[in-house]
């Protein structure tokens, strides 16, 4: 049996040490706690001293509390106080769709239009759980050093401001799930990824052919394409057909583009598939232009591909 003065010398040591090592630990946190409070004070003096404030201001009118993912929504841009037009064109939109957690769902970025109100169609991605998403918006040069900060509505400023909130859903029905309705055939290659939220694409040959799945309603088919008008030798003519009937031909396309167009419930039954053909006068082949083994034969990307 342990004699009693030694447990309490055993006990005294065991009280030490627990002491020492809070106030050592403490002394840790205090020390983190004042480095992370000068390192956030240092990048905000450094940012507000960095970036060009324009009087630039943005307003987003037309956009619903609610939408569910994978559906087609229109944005108009409201602009005040606009660069001066020779320099306008010159500018990138930044357009980031950000969660309550900070994380970008979702990206519209596009070239700042020389007018104070244009609209756009956003497709919304699908979302696996209701979130509250945050529109934020800032503008940028590409390739240029120089940042800048702009303002919203209500006065904020900031080089990324908030312009819109709205909670995005799961669709309800799951017809209504992204490609649901469509089935990719001969022409299509393999999806791609790069950087960025929801950055995907998918190329495809002079001849593409893929089956739409009709509804008990008009469906929207929407293209948003781009054209490598540079690997093309300019312009590019698109054609579409439908169960081998003409829905339309898009001349001089080049760079970003964009096809928007109702198919009527009468064109494809509910429940049954029609024939989607896509033509293009143009393609090439990129081992024809860089050190590469790919020798597909490449006409135009298609970066969303909507029927629903």
């Amino acid at each position: 049996m342990m004699p009693q003065y030694l447990r309490k010398i055993l006990l005294l040591q065991d009280l030490s040490c627990r002491l020492i090592t809070r106030l050592y630990i403490g002394a840790i946190l205090t020390v983190a706690l004042m480095c992370g409070c000068q390192k956030s004070t240092d990048v905000q003096n450094a940012d507000t001293d960095a970036y060009t404030v324009l009087d630039t201001r943005c307003r987003i009118t037309g956009f619903p509390d609610t939408v569910t993912g994978n559906s087609l929504q229109s944005i108009t841009y409201q602009w005040s106080n606009l660069p001066e037009s020779s320099e306008t064109g010159k500018f990138m939109v930044k357009v980031h769709f950000v969660n309550s957690e900070g994380t970008v769902l979702f990206q519209d970025d596009h070239f700042l239009q020389g007018k104070s109100e244009y609209t756009r169609e956003l497709l919304i991605p699908l979302i696996s759980r209701s979130q509250k998403v945050t529109m934020m918006i800032g503008l940028y040069v590409p390739d240029s050093s120089v940042k800048y900060s702009i303002h919203n509505s209500d006065g904020q400023t900031g080089p990324k401001v908030p312009v819109a909130q709205f909670t995005v859903t799961p669709p309800l029905h799951i017809d209504d799930l992204p490609e649901a309705r469509i089935s990719y055939g001969e022409g299509w290659y393999q999806k791609e990824f790069g950087p960025g939220a929801n950055n995907t694409w998918r190329w495809i040959s002079e001849r593409a052919e893929c089956k739409l799945k009709g509804a008990d309603r008009d469906l929207i088919l929407y293209i948003h394409g781009w054209v490598p008008d540079d690997r093309l030798d300019g312009p590019v003519s698109l054609a579409l057909s439908l169960d081998g009937n003409p829905l339309g031909v898009y001349e001089n396309l080049n760079g970003e583009f964009i096809i928007k167009r109702v198919i009527e419930s009468s064109s494809i039954n509910n429940g049954e598939f029609a024939d989607l053909t896509i033509t293009v006068d143009k393609s090439f082949t990129p081992s024809d232009f860089e050190k590469t083994d790919d020798t597909r034969s490449l006409s135009v990307m298609i970066r969303q591909f909507y029927f629903n």
